[in-house]
């Protein structure tokens, strides 16, 4: 017996179907019986041919497509989304905790919930480490959506909501202490009040977690995002100016960076490891928090590498050769523009980069 040909495309299909088998309750438009049925839908070409091909039958158009199945559609709480992203962000359990300012067993119990809502696995752990299966990493993909959308209305909704409000600026504690020591500019009337949130997190500026930010390392890819180079950071090594020759090459300090905070494989950290390993220094500590580091230094335990802008600026310490060139890193301010157009926002940022403006090379 000749089969029916059946193929669809996103708006109607074409069909033929016995006269005495109509299976769709639309209103269809009939067809010369001679029509060929040819058409490819989703990349698929189907199989067609004329209507006495068909065995005779009767060829319909129809814009309703019977066959395929219904989209599935999955009901969650956004407070259960919200804890996948965080996980997905932070790594492990403890950290999103944190992040979100709710307890681990919280964190467990709304990943469950998620997870029986979607109906699947959505995180797994390998070797220690939190990884997403297929179905989270979709999960996750759709989250992010629903949370830049909102966020993108919050920001413009909140551009005259929040007049008034403190500005936030985060940055890493070496910016922030550039920043500190530039204070009044920043905070010379009729400037609005700064929060200064001093961390090496990527704080997100589309999802308004900080109004402002400023980085360190490679241009950031800040898509959509405003971005001003505000000078560069070179490093070299410094010792205690009073520590004897035999002292004062006891060990080399490694350096992490901002964007790879305590990271044994960022380039400060490789470049301290090969250098030690040319002259013979051994590593006898390793500091990630950028001050202690430099205290350390200061009170003579040993070399360190330091930014230019400290090392050349603190009493008691001396810089041993040049600064490293292939250490540069560049200093950005980044804000988004929905942000900005929040009068205090803009005071902020113009000032910051007036008072960045006497920073080069140090």
């Amino acid at each position: 017996m000749a089969k029916a040909a059946v193929a669809c495309s996103p708006r109607r299909r074409w069909t033929a179907k016995w006269p005495a088998q109509a299976k769709t309750s639309t209103e269809c438009e009939r067809t010369p019986a001679s029509t060929d049925v040819v058409e490819e839908a989703n990349g698929i070409r189907h199989p067609s041919g004329s209507a006495e091909q068909l065995g005779k039958s009767s060829v319909h158009f129809c814009t309703q497509a019977w066959h395929h199945d219904p989209p599935m559609t999955v009901k969650f709480h956004w407070d259960d989304a919200r804890v996948l992203l965080a996980l997905a962000r932070a790594g492990n359990g403890a950290l999103a905790a944190a992040a979100l300012g709710v307890s681990p067993p919280t964190i467990g119990r709304r990943l469950r919930a998620l997870e029986a809502a979607t109906g699947g696995t959505l995180v797994q752990y390998r070797d220690g480490q939190l990884v997403l299966t297929a179905t989270g990493k979709r999960v996750v993909a759709a989250a992010e959506r629903i949370e830049l959308a909102a966020a993108e209305v919050g920001l413009v909704a909140g551009v005259e909501a929040v007049a008034g409000a403190p500005v936030r600026v985060t940055a890493i504690a070496a910016i922030s202490q550039l920043l500190v020591h530039r204070i009044d500019a920043l905070l010379a009337p009729p400037k609005p009040m700064i929060e200064l949130v001093v961390t090496s997190q990527a704080f997100s500026l589309p999802r308004g977690e900080a109004d402002i930010a400023l980085r360190m390392g490679r241009l950031p890819r800040a898509e959509g995002l405003r971005c001003r180079r505000l000078g560069t950071v070179t490093y070299a090594l410094y010792r205690h100016a009073r520590k004897s020759k035999a002292e004062r090459s006891t060990f080399l300090n490694d350096v992490p960076t901002a964007a790879t905070h305590g990271h044994p494989n960022s380039a400060q950290a490789q470049w301290v490891e090969a250098e030690a390993s040319r002259s013979g220094g051994t590593i006898g500590l390793r500091i990630s928090d950028p001050f202690l580091r430099l205290e350390a230094c200061a009170n003579g335990l040993g070399v360190a590498l330091l930014p230019c802008f400290q090392g050349d600026t603190t009493p008691g310490l001396e810089r041993v050769g040049e600064p490293i060139a292939k250490l540069k890193e560049g200093i950005f301010l980044l804000a988004h523009p929905d942000t900005l157009a929040r009068s205090e926002v803009r005071a902020v940022f113009d000032t910051i980069v007036e008072v960045f403006r006497d920073f080069r090379d140090r």
